[in-house]
């Protein structure tokens, strides 16, 4: 029931199937200008595709970051090894060191999200068990 009412779902399904079809296509106009036109019309069903995808994004549940505290002191001795400059094998220092990359916010997992209700369902399910037998 989910599948078939939740946009999330039917985003999937659209962007799944409109993969297939490239997938399965075996035919190709050698004609350029066809060609042209077809990516171009690929590429704005794309960014239709991104567009519905970051309406989605915007219903993303809450989240708040917890770190332990082991996480925190690795964290810390990352950064001081990348501080320190690395050696090449004649003993001179090195510029081209690998710059820490940003960590984005979370991205919209529309299956994660589905596990989620899937528990939320699965807990329900044994409390009204577990109410059932009590009542008895």
């Amino acid at each position: 029931t989910r599948m078939e009412q939740l946009e999330e779902f039917q985003f999937l399904k659209e962007q799944i199937n409109w993969r297939r079809e490239r997938f399965e296509e075996k035919e190709f106009s050698l004609n350029l200008a066809q060609r042209i036109q077809g990516k171009i019309e690929d590429q704005a069903y794309i960014e239709e595709l991104d567009s519905a995808f970051t309406v989605l994004k915007e219903e993303n549940y809450p989240m708040q970051e917890i770190l332990l505290k082991v996480t925190e002191e690795q964290r810390e001795i990352s950064r001081r090894n990348l501080a320190e400059p690395v050696q090449d094998s004649n003993g001179d220092a090195k510029e081209d060191k690998a710059e820490e990359a940003e960590e984005d916010d979370p991205s919209f997992d529309i299956y994660l999200r589905e596990s989620a209700r899937i528990m939320a369902d699965w807990v329900q399910l044994l409390e009204q068990q577990r109410l059932q037998a009590a009542s008895k």
